[in-house]
């Protein structure tokens, strides 16, 4: 099984996310949840090591202005939704699969 590479990810992304490729990291612009970006960095095995290895980032563009410790933990929440959204995208259900 070949495992998706920059392009591949952004293929797979392009119905979703306003994105762009830089320097083999898929950047996204703009997201789901307000005034949030983040991106996507697929790392290919080392020969000693099994494994692939998936970066997620996401953060605030700019100030949130957070008023309290709910909106935080709102934010967090979307922010987790997002990641799990573009996990889902990208991850071969084989190998979905063969965690199950």
């Amino acid at each position: 099984m070949a495992l998706p590479g920059a392009e591949d990810l952004e293929s797979l992304l392009s119905w979703n996310y306003t994105r762009e490729i830089i320097q083999e990291e898929i950047v996204f612009t703009s997201m789901k949840s307000p005034a949030t970006a983040g991106s996507v960095r697929s790392i290919h095995p080392i020969p000693e090591k099994q494994g692939w290895t998936l970066v997620f980032t996401i953060h605030t563009k700019g100030p949130m202005g957070f008023f309290s410790g709910d909106s935080v933990m709102e934010w967090f929440d979307g922010a987790r939704y997002e990641i799990h959204g573009v996990f889902d995208l990208i991850v071969p259900e084989e190998i979905v699969q063969i965690l199950r």
